[in-house]
């Protein structure tokens, strides 16, 4: 579980990077580039949990970083502390890259 303590105002961009043995050919997920970011519900006080779901199948290297990814965003409405899990996930990332702006 990593910890990301945030400020008001703040974007996150999570680019979650999955590393494959192969990339089969087949059709990009619509999140395969930062332009088609899948966005989730914005998070409030009252939210608990939210969650993204897929595995990146098909996902290709866009930006050149040597192991292809997909990308989800989030915004908060106020101060919050937010964890980041992949439990639960039959085949978690071996690596992610987490970028946050605002």
């Amino acid at each position: 579980m990593k910890r990301l303590d945030s400020k008001i105002g703040w974007l996150g961009c999570l680019l979650a990077v999955f590393l494959f043995g192969s990339v089969e050919m087949m059709a990009q997920p619509a999140n395969d580039d930062c332009d088609g970011t899948v966005t989730v519900t914005a998070l409030s006080a009252d939210s608990t949990v939210f969650s993204a779901s897929g595995d990146g199948t098909g996902a290709t290297d866009g930006l050149g970083a040597g192991a292809a990814h997909v990308w989800e965003a989030f915004t908060i409405e106020e101060c919050a502390t937010i964890y980041i899990s992949f439990c639960n996930s039959e085949n978690p990332p071996s690596n992610v890259f987490i970028s946050v702006t605002d």
